[in-house]
């Protein structure tokens, strides 16, 4: 299966799941520019305190968050261009000391030129942590390629 069926197969199984929350706003937000989104790579985080959905494309990365505890959902572009560096910090129950009220030992810190703060991806477990690597690691050639 290519990336861009597994992003689909993803989002089809996320969406059914997620039927009546503001993920679903947010996910119709993220796809009003193209309606069939063809990621480059993608990662997803689903978890009891987190859902949190990202992917890039050729001309930036499409972040989609939402945590069911807090009541909160968010959906950010984030063109390539404004991608200035990655910060990984690791250590037991980083996130929540850093205020991101997820449950997370590593914390990837998107810093931006044109976003106050930047984004924040945070991996549930060790499987996320390794698949959360590999999408940074595209995501840094993309803007580099860029």
């Amino acid at each position: 299966m290519d990336t861009q069926e597994s992003f689909r197969a993803a989002m089809e199984t996320i969406l059914k799941r997620y039927r009546e929350t503001p993920l679903i706003h947010r996910w119709q937000e993220a796809i009003t520019s193209e309606p069939e989104p063809k990621p480059l790579a993608f990662w997803i985080r689903e978890s009891d305190d987190l859902v949190n959905i990202v992917w890039l494309t050729r001309r930036d990365v499409r972040d989609i968050t939402w945590l069911p505890e807090v009541g909160m959902s968010t959906f950010n572009v984030l063109p390539l261009s404004s991608v200035i560096a990655f910060e990984v910090r690791e250590a037991r129950d980083y996130a929540k000391t850093q205020g991101l009220q997820v449950k997370g030992d590593q914390v990837v810190h998107v810093i931006t030129y044109n976003q106050p703060g930047g984004l924040f991806w945070v991996p549930s477990d060790e499987k996320g942590a390794t698949e959360l690597s590999k999408f940074v690691s595209q995501v840094h050639k993309a803007v580099l390629e860029d």
